[in-house]
């Protein structure tokens, strides 16, 4: 029997050492999904899911919460007292039963349920505003991304160039018909364009780690971004087009706030008046066995506080949130013609590139092209030409993320966003 038993102590004990045993087997460990490609509208739909706005929605929440209980009119007083009162005869005392109830003759309700009103108004103008900014946010960091994709792109058609053009330097530099110097020059150029390689994939994986992080994702759940940068030149946003804005979230919430801190002016203004207490009761002297009523009315005198400090401060705050208006109007203005000015100019390189550079580069290409065929140029002088070509549109294609960037921060100025002929999808709210 011994022996049994310690036969299976040894086998329970196998058992558990082994991981197909007893031992808890962990869950595996589902794989994150990923998609190949994400467009800006897929971005912009996920961001209302943002922990950002999440947050400000629980704040709201709290606020309404908060504001229904101190909208509420104070609540009745009921005391109840027994007072022993000496007598001739050592007999005596009075039971006290008082009802009271505090009326703000200042109306101090009312401009309370008003000032709250305007704090839930203003709390609502501070989410959308939020909301707003971060499509702003998520809107230049794809473009962001998006023309740093297509430079990486046109990065390694110029290195597989490079490369071939390294090639054949060196084959010659065998042969001795090229100096040592033109060679190292060659690859030279070569590592500077793997070095700037890699500098342009940092740029991208980090605007694609930071649109993760604003739809709650640890690390990036798609592969590349999903769009086009070029259009024709006659659907560029044309200036004409653009009218200096009237209306605007921000204006709107600078007004808030200051129409916010005169309702809590009026609020604390209202609270150097006290509350009347109006009070009923009864009135019970065992000794006398007589039952009364008692009724009247209470008001303490605001001679020395009348709420003097919490009034001034208030008073302080309107003049505060006046200029912090005017300024907030000034600055939104300058900011408007700041951008309307560097959107003219991303217009204005654009069209030199498309109507001057690209052109230039090109028709030296195919003039080399010509020339090596007919024996009076080099290959080494025509792959010189198609490099000219590719960098002359890595520069074109930064040329387009800025046109973009500097057309999503206009589009952030119009209550509704413009409404661009190609890009309407895109960039509108």
């Amino acid at each position: 029997m011994n022996k049994y038993y310690l036969s299976l102590l040894i086998i329970c004990i196998v058992l558990l050492k082994s991981p197909t045993g007893f031992a808890q087997v962990k869950p595996a460990v589902k794989p994150i999904q990923t998609v190949q490609e994400i467009s800006i509208s897929e971005i912009l739909a996920q961001s209302k899911q943002s922990y950002q706005l999440d947050i400000l929605r629980q704040n709201i929440s709290v606020q309404e919460a908060l504001s229904n209980q101190a909208v509420l009119p104070p609540n009745p007083n009921l005391n109840l007292s027994v007072e022993a009162l000496p007598s001739l005869k050592g007999e005596g005392g009075e039971v006290n039963l008082l009802w009271s109830q505090p009326w703000a003759i200042s109306g101090r309700l009312k401009k309370k349920e008003t000032w709250i009103k305007k704090k839930m108004s203003l709390s609502q103008m501070t989410f959308d505003l939020k909301q707003r900014r971060l499509q702003r946010q998520l809107k230049q960091l794809f473009y962001r991304g998006l023309t740093w994709q297509r430079y990486l792109d046109e990065t390694q058609k110029l290195i597989d160039l490079s490369g071939k053009f390294v090639s054949i330097l060196h084959a010659q530099y065998i042969e001795g018909k090229v100096l040592l110097s033109e060679y190292n020059r060659a690859r030279l150029l070569l590592e500077n364009l793997r070095l700037q390689k890699q500098k342009s994939q940092l740029e991208w994986k980090q605007a694609k780690s930071q649109v993760s992080v604003l739809l709650n994702h640890s690390e990036p759940r798609f592969q590349r971004f999903k769009g086009e940068l070029e259009i024709p030149l006659n659907q560029l946003l044309s200036l004409d087009s653009v009218k200096e804005p009237s209306i605007h979230p921000e204006l709107s919430q600078a007004e808030e706030q200051f129409s916010e801190r005169k309702s809590y002016l009026a609020f604390q203004e209202a609270l150097a008046w006290p509350d009347l207490q109006w009070q009923l009761g009864a009135r019970y002297t065992p000794i006398e066995n007589n039952l009364g009523a008692i009724s009247g009315f209470q008001w303490p005198l605001p001679l020395l506080n009348q709420n003097q400090g919490k009034v001034k401060a208030a008073g302080i705050q309107v003049k505060q949130k006046q200029l912090q208006k005017k300024w907030i109007t000034l600055n939104f203005k300058n900011r408007w013609q700041q951008v309307k000015l560097r959107l003219d100019q991303a217009r204005l390189n654009l069209k030199i590139y498309q109507t001057q550079i690209l052109p230039l580069a090109e028709s030296s290409l195919k003039i080399n092209r010509a020339a090596y065929q007919s024996g009076k140029l080099s290959y080494l002088e025509v792959l010189d030409a198609q490099r000219s070509v590719r960098t002359s549109r890595q520069k074109y294609i930064l040329e387009w993320g800025n046109y973009y960037q500097v057309l999503t921060e206009l589009n952030y100025f119009y209550e509704s966003g413009f409404q661009h002929k190609m890009l309407s999808q895109t960039l509108s709210f």
